[in-house]
């Protein structure tokens, strides 16, 4: 039985892990019949009546779908029915579902006694016992909760997946709380236990139950990816198999490989943007020994690097690796040695997926040596750029208020990738410190904010994904191929800049092969000496080279203040075969600009909608694209709102 949707993609994923676990046992057992039921507790009250175990991965506590149904799970259980709870599904309240799930499994998630940190667990030994038929030792990062509830003097109950969490679940190096006390958190009695009794805890356990019952309980599966895990697969299904009173193999349930496929399919949620299936990819290929490369977390993304790794730059004093947001922070400590260097450099660049979103702060960044202490925030820099925005003194790369992970920075240097900051170091200084972080403008939004820090004392190289983003390149049309990396094989030629065409917004193709171009100057506050407002309007264009001869032939489709800032264009013919409609995203509204006679000049206007917000906003209204399947797809950003 799966819960209703909750936590997000990748996370919770009680439909997507119970139809990939009812799958997996068909396929491995296949006398055995049986059924998923979604979206919580089944309508039908009989549905359940002549199954031998029942599974519950769903979230708990007072939402727990199984409260108001207790008495009829509890004749089951009395009747021998197997009763297994997976992750949120063993966290119930004290009473009366607590002794209900003592009753039935042994123990249970207890709030103000259990808590739910993000660990890797290392899992070496294990009990001889059905369930752990056939499972290897391993390792898996996951919302492992522990120090659970249990029957007094464990009665019945046999412990399956034990380690020592770590410290740093419940304190600090500083010894200051890793997480307040609270239901869920953090408590005096799991720190009696863990940090000065030192006890094991119990991740999965299996209980026989009074009358012959069985049940079992497992904290993991907040990470839907660590289904892949074979080990953590087969305990689960051992423990399925075993609560059904049925024989576990010898050398346990001989799950199939799970797929990449397999586990995105079925998911309550989409992608969220910064999803990296390569991650995924990963981490099977780890489990399954296909490599060796060190395990990157699905839910808590492999941490910063915080040495100077040769291999990646042999001329950066620091390079920091991928900086994301994650639960346990989105920053990095940098300390640098300057070698009696007279410049420094700071440099932030996208963490491979583009830079958008990509907001960053040097925070407290200073020189230390004999002389003192000097702030980079009191000193005036040589030169700085900043891929949006502009890099400034204790403000962010808006000019707003910095903050990371929802606290306030004093002193920082706002920037945001691609960005190179440089200063001459003041005499006496011997090393640069700072923390390098992921500013909270960027993280809010969504898009990604992943990014790297390095620190150099001779000039870098060129930033990716381009210089023009670095703010060093040539805007000149004469030097726009020599700033290309064209792949191998393939050739670029310039077919059309300025002054037959400046900014264009958005392009598209027709059957033709003619460009259709919004060239877009009107643009709200960006207009300036080298770009005065239009005053006729902006301009629908139309780019070809006719005779063939390399020179570029341009033709005005279009020009008038209706479409000023158009942000999106789609060339469909008309209906005749004639004339052509080009369909325009601009301001609030979407409408045609029809050619009738085909002489490529714009003969009225027909309007599909209007009502899209965030007007002259990048984050607005968008272009339509015509799809294969005969349909134009439609999308519009976040300021756009309705």
């Amino acid at each position: 039985m799966a819960g209703v949707r909750s936590h997000g993609y990748g996370s919770h994923e009680h439909k997507a892990g119970s139809i990939l676990l009812a799958r997996s046992l068909g396929k491995a057992m296949p006398n055995f019949v049986t059924a998923v039921y979604t979206d919580g507790w089944p309508k039908d009250p009989h549905a359940l009546d002549g199954f031998d175990c029942i599974v519950m991965y769903c979230d708990g506590g007072g939402r727990h779908m199984v409260n108001p149904h207790l008495a009829q799970v509890d004749a089951y259980a009395k009747s021998g029915v197997g009763i297994v709870a997976l992750h949120y599904g063993v966290e119930v309240e004290v009473s009366p579902s607590g002794g209900k799930f003592l009753d039935w499994m042994g123990g249970y998630f207890e709030a103000h006694w259990s808590v739910n940190p993000h660990w890797t667990a290392n899992y070496r030994k294990f009990p001889k016992h059905p369930v752990t038929r056939g499972v290897k030792p391993f390792s898996v990062n996951d919302e492992w909760y522990y120090h659970m509830r249990f029957r007094p003097d464990m009665k019945g109950v046999t412990p399956i997946l034990t380690d020592l969490p770590p410290a740093s679940t419940l304190v600090k190096e500083d010894g200051s709380l890793a997480r307040p006390d609270n239901a869920h958190n953090n408590n005096p009695h799991v720190r009696e236990a863990v940090l000065v009794r030192k006890e094991p805890q119990h991740m999965a356990w299996a209980s026989v139950n009074e009358g012959g019952g069985r049940g079992f309980g497992f904290t993991g599966g907040h990470n839907h990816w660590n289904w892949g895990n074979p080990n953590q697969l087969k305990v689960v299904l051992n423990a399925i198999t075993w609560c059904a009173q049925a024989e576990v193999p010898v050398d346990g349930v001989p799950a199939a490989e799970v797929t990449l496929d397999e586990l995105l399919v079925n998911q309550d949620y989409g992608p969220r943007p910064d999803f990296d299936a390569g991650r995924i990819v990963a981490m099977l290929d780890q489990w399954h020994g296909r490599q060796t490369l060190p395990l990157v977390p699905a839910a808590e993304p492999a941490q910063p690097e915080t040495k100077s790794p040769a291999a990646k730059n042999s001329a950066a004093l620091f390079q920091s690796g991928v900086i994301r947001k994650t639960a346990a922070g989105q920053s990095v400590d940098i300390q640098v040695k300057l070698n009696g260097a007279g410049k420094i450099y700071l440099v932030v660049t996208d963490g491979g997926d583009g830079f958008g979103c990509d907001w960053a702060d040097w925070v407290n960044p200073r020189f230390t040596g004999p002389a003192g202490e000097k702030s980079l925030t009191e000193l005036k820099w040589k030169t700085a750029t900043a891929g949006f925005g502009s890099v400034h003194v204790n403000a962010n790369a808006a000019g707003r208020k910095p903050s990371v992970g929802g606290k306030p920075v004093e002193k920082c240097l706002g920037t945001h990738a691609n960005s190179i900051i440089e200063y001459e170091v003041p005499a006496g200084m011997t090393h640069f410190r700072t923390q390098g972080a992921l500013d909270d403008s960027g993280t809010q939004q969504g898009c990604g904010s992943t990014v790297t820090f390095a620190v150099y004392t001779t000039k870098p190289p060129a930033l990716s994904p381009g210089p023009v983003a670095a703010g060093n390149g040539s805007h000149d049309s004469r030097d726009a191929l020599s700033q290309l990396d064209v792949a191998q094989g393939l050739q670029a030629e310039l077919f059309a800049s300025e002054p037959v065409m400046s900014n264009p917004t958005n392009i598209d193709i027709d059957h033709l092969g003619r460009v259709w171009v919004c060239e877009v100057l009107n643009y709200r506050r960006f207009r300036n000496k080298d770009f005065p407002e239009r005053k006729a309007g902006d301009r629908i264009l139309v780019l070809e080279d006719v005779d063939q001869d390399g020179i570029l032939d341009a033709k005005v489709f279009h020009q008038g203040r209706d479409v000023n800032s158009a942000h999106g264009i789609c060339v469909l013919p008309t209906p005749d075969g004639r004339g052509t409609r080009a369909l325009i995203s601009c301001a609030d509204k979407v409408f045609f600009l029809i050619d009738d006679d085909g002489d490529l000049k714009s003969d009225r206007r027909e309007i599909l909608f209007t009502g899209i917000s965030g007007t002259e906003h990048d984050h607005g209204i968008h272009a339509f694209v015509f799809g294969p399947d005969g349909k134009l797809y439609f999308n519009f950003g976040n300021a756009g709102q309705q």
